[in-house]
């Protein structure tokens, strides 16, 4: 095997000083080796750690979802230590640690025999490392011997093999994307929308089963976008804040409904809606008014600045999550998935900015890795994103347009 590595040989844990813990909040699966080293286990210390907090996990019959880890009443891991240490890394080895607790927060795909690995922006560390490469997200593979790896177990992710016609042009359609979506003679909104055009297309071609236009597509489309034929058009789009701005806080308000156990994020929500003065006995009038006002005055200086950084999210996000082939439905769903995620952290950073009155790397972080681990490490949530777009008949190209103009 080959394995293509995403700028995660770079990262570091920072252990305590980091802001945050990774311990907190998760469903932690264990898997059948971790589970039944933990049970036998006849440390003194440990075992009867082991015993209250590691459980037979009686709904799913996998070898990797085996146990489960309860956390303790205030929502920690109970091996946490004073420091913010992992208490069975110092205690048993990082040999002993369960599969999801040695790999965090890098996530492995396996596709054409080859293992990727990419970084989680749920980590604080993770956010700076990837949003604030000024030079963009490179792409590196090297050689390295993957035979004692045990694939089940340490893949995340792979292709959905559902379509095999549709799987062999992947890394066509992926190529492209990714040059696009890193061509900065096009802004990130035109790139985004663009992105969608094609794929409104891609998405025609597979649905009347026409594979062999695919590669013709892409060729001529990456000559319109080199002419610079598109610019002026996409000028002209108009940018709605209204609808954007009812889409994205509807889309938050489903989030906090299903639960989320994460404080960071609750209190992300809490300063969005403060500061675009969504509250009880304003009017919709003024809420838009401070919501566009926040854009203005605090998040668009910021990031005209600095404006790798949401490239670089979305890039992280279509990379790690196998777009357009990965766990969707369909291609025009995972460009649902993609532009709906990058209009909800744009409108976070607009609430957040304006609630401190200010943008600032800081902020950025907070923001981005607490809406990562609530929302992007929710599988059903995300699946209801997309449904819930379709169901509100926003899920047209149009529609796609009024989320990402800005």
């Amino acid at each position: 095997f080959r394995r293509v590595l995403f700028r995660s040989k770079k990262f570091k844990c920072i252990g305590s000083e980091c802001e945050d813990t990774c311990c907190k909040g998760w469903r932690i699966n264990i898997d059948k080796k971790t589970y039944n080293i933990y049970k036998k286990s006849m440390n003194i210390k440990l075992k009867p750690l082991f015993a209250k907090y590691i459980k037979r996990n009686h709904n799913n019959k996998t070898e990797r979802h085996y146990g489960k880890l309860k956390m303790d009443e205030k929502g920690y891991c109970p091996f946490l230590d004073k420091n913010k240490m992992c208490g069975l890394y110092k205690d048993i080895g990082e040999e002993n640690l369960s599969e999801i607790c040695k790999i965090y927060p890098r996530q492995t795909s396996f596709i054409d025999n080859k293992l990727e690995q990419s970084l989680t922006l749920s980590c604080p560390e993770v956010v700076r490392l990837v949003l604030f490469n000024e030079n963009g997200i490179c792409f590196e593979e090297i050689k390295e011997c993957c035979e004692n790896i045990n694939l089940p177990e340490y893949v995340n992710n792979t292709l959905n093999t559902k379509d095999e016609k549709i799987n062999k042009y992947f890394w066509d359609i992926r190529i492209f994307s990714l040059n696009l979506l890193q061509n900065r003679k096009y802004t990130l909104d035109e790139r985004m929308i663009i992105l969608g055009i094609v794929y409104e297309k891609l998405q025609m071609l597979v649905d009347n089963k026409k594979y062999d236009y695919i590669i013709g597509l892409l060729d001529e489309m990456n000559q319109v976008i080199n002419s610079m034929e598109l610019k002026n058009q996409l000028v002209n789009i108009p940018s709605n804040y209204d609808i954007q701005m009812r889409i994205a806080k509807q889309l938050a308000d489903e989030k906090i409904f299903l639960g989320v156990a994460f404080d960071s994020y609750l209190q992300c929500v809490k300063e969005t809606l403060k500061g675009i003065e969504y509250e009880e006995g304003n009017t919709i009038h003024n809420v838009l008014k401070a919501y566009k006002n926040g854009y203005i005055k605090y998040t668009k200086p910021y990031l005209d600045s600095k404006p790798y950084i949401l490239e670089n999210f979305i890039v992280n996000e279509f990379f790690r999550n196998l777009i357009p082939l990965g766990n969707f439905k369909s291609i025009w769903d995972a460009y649902i998935f993609i532009t709906t995620i990058y209009s909800m952290i744009k409108f976070h950073l607009i609430g957040v900015s304006s609630f401190n009155k200010e943008l600032n790397d800081e902020l950025v972080v907070k923001t981005v890795y607490s809406f990562s681990r609530a929302v992007l490490h929710s599988p059903s949530y995300l699946q209801q994103i997309i449904n819930l777009i379709k169901e509100s008949k926003f899920d047209t190209l149009a529609h796609m347009c009024i989320l990402i103009k800005s």
